[in-house]
This record gives C-alpha cells, structure tokens and sequence, in this order.
C-alpha cells in the first residue's frame, strides 16, 4: 500500500524545495530558463517558486523531484537537505522509472496520490482562472454567495462529459496579498472553495500570477501536442485597486492582441467600471445584488459552448440573463 503523506508534510516539503531550488539548478548547471523549458513552466514561474512570491504545490513539487532524479548526485543532494525522503521515495515508488527529459507520458500526466493534471491528453484543452478579489469589502454575502456559486459551477460543469473532459480550472485570489488558491487541474478535481474576505485591493500581483499561469498551461497542452483553446481569465472584483496596474493593462492588451488570452471581468456592487474596462476592455459584465448564479451558468454554457467548437473557431456567444448584464460604459 502506498503512503499517505499528510498534508502538513506535504507543505514543509514544498516549502524546502522552493527554499533549495537554487542550488538544485546550480548543481544541475540549470539556468531558470533551462529548468522552466524541461517541465513546461515559464521563467518567471521558476522565478516566483524560488522568491517565495508563489507557494509550490504538491503536483509541482512531485514534477520537480522526478526530474531531479535522473542525476545520481543530485538525489543524494536531494535526501541530505531532507527533500527526498523515505516518505516521498514510497510515495513516488509506483511511477519511479528515470527518465531522461520530462514528457507527457512520465511527467505532467502523473497523479503520484494528487489531482491529474490533464484528462485526455490526445484532445483540445481549455484553460480557465478565476481572478477573484477577497478584499474585505467582499466580506459578508458577497463572499459566501462566490464561494456558492464556484461550488455550484462544478457540479453543473461537469454534468456534460464533454466539457468536463477539456475543462481545466485554476483560482487566485487578491486582497492585501494574492494566492493562487487552486492550480490548475480538470475541473472534476477542483477542490472545494472557502474563501476568506479581508485586507485592501492589491490587484496587478495577482494579474500577473493569472497571466504566468495561462501562458504555462498553453505550454503545457503543446507539449501534448494538443492545439489550446484561446485561455480565459475571468476577474472578480468589487471595487478600484490600490496598487499601479498600467504594466498588467498593457501586457493584457499584447496578450489579447496575440490571441494569447480573453481577459473578461465582473463588477460586484461597488467597482470601479472605468478600471475594469481598462483590463477588459467591452468585455466587462455587472452584477446586480450578490447571487453569483446567473453568472456562474454563463460560465457554464460559455464553457460547453467552447468544448463543440474548435480551437480556430471562434465559440457560440452566450447570452446573458438574469442578475447580470453588459457594463455599457466603454469610450
């Protein structure tokens, strides 16, 4: 039987990872960029791994050490800073061939006791972040009725098999801070959401975690040898940010420009249109009240609309209804 590593540990071991990753790569004689080519990452997502601007998860940590492995010294390396120990080499026994260069098959599809990253492999994908404030303003109903209506979309979403199938989900959050609360994984294992509302509104971090991430996942479905659907980002927010966000407005435009991503937003009660519009250009929605459902089955069938087209074709528009329109204060 294999071993359950607790969650705790799981934790303290991501943690010494991210804090020994330099000198892994530097034993390696791996650049960021090196590292972050081998197993489908961005450099800045290497970047923000070893400055702790990012916490590793368990899949990333798994992915780094069975890369790590194929070199002798750097597994003794690896048990003398207490990163691969005897918990984790029970863990990763069952998947534990060497290898030389990271691929689909013996990397990114692996579980090792975790979410899969990729269901159907041989098929388009969809990459989706949710970008959502918990500032504490959000606190209240706001926050209860997101945390409903995210809950809710994974039950209703993965009713189609279809969409199920394509669908991968991530979420970061915002407030004083920003986290990436889930990373990506097909939407039938995305975790239960218990967001927490408080702090300020601290938005182009977390703009740009959301960007990093649809850029690696793009990476990722190539590597598959899989065409992507166009990423979405949809941003969540009730109010004006208290940080500069100019640099996240331009790289969305270049990145939208490029056909990179589709970066929508929500307005709950309170925002700021004008500072939507400038990341989202017309494609900002608003939302009367805090019942988030309406919203949510938008997302729903936008999604199902996405998984029967292809991705050189642009998807079916979705209509909206109910609590939610079209923000009309676009110059």
């Amino acid at each position: 039987m294999i071993e359950q590593l607790n969650p705790d540990e799981k934790e303290r071991l991501c943690r010494k990872l991210a804090d020994n990753l330099p000198a892994l790569r530097a034993k390696a004689s791996l650049t960021q960029d090196d590292l972050a080519e081998c197993l489908g990452f961005s450099r800045q997502t290497v970047n923000a791994l070893e400055n702790g601007k990012r916490v590793m998860q368990w899949s990333t940590f798994t992915s780094i050490v069975l890369f790590f492995l194929q070199g002798d010294e750097i597994r003794a390396l690896m048990e003398a800073m207490d990163i691969y120990t005897k918990g984790v080499q029970v863990c990763l026994q069952p998947n534990h061939n060497l290898f030389r260069r990271p691929t689909m098959e013996n990397l990114e599809q692996r579980g090792f006791n975790d979410s899969p990253k990729i269901i159907n492999a041989s098929e388009s994908h969809m990459a989706l972040v949710f970008l959502l404030d918990t500032s504490g303003s959000m606190s209240g109903n706001p926050i209860r009725d997101l945390n409903a209506g995210l809950n809710r979309f994974k039950e209703e979403v993965c009713k189609d098999k279809q969409t199920r199938d394509i669908l991968d989900i991530a979420i970061v959050e915002f407030n004083s801070t920003h986290r990436v609360v889930q990373e990506f994984v097909p939407v039938e294992y995305m975790n239960e959401v218990k967001l927490d509302a408080s702090g300020g509104t601290v938005m182009a971090p977390a703009i740009e975690t959301a960007l990093n991430m649809v850029n690696d996942r793009s990476k990722f479905y190539r590597t598959s040898g899989t065409v992507p659907y166009k990423p979405w980002v949809i941003l969540v927010s009730d109010g004006a940010p208290g940080d500069d966000i100019s640099y996240a407005i331009k790289r969305i435009k270049d990145m939208e420009e490029y056909g990179k991503v589709s970066f929508r937003s929500l307005g709950v009660e309170g925002y700021d249109s004008k500072v939507l519009h400038s990341l989202s250009g017309p494609k900002v929605m608003k939302l009367t009240g805090t019942d988030f459902t309406s919203f949510f089955d938008w997302v729903t069938k936008s999604m199902r609309s996405v998984s029967q087209s292809s991705p050189h074709e642009k998807p079916e528009a979705v209509n909206l209804s109910g609590n939610v329109v079209v923000d009309t204060n676009w110059d």
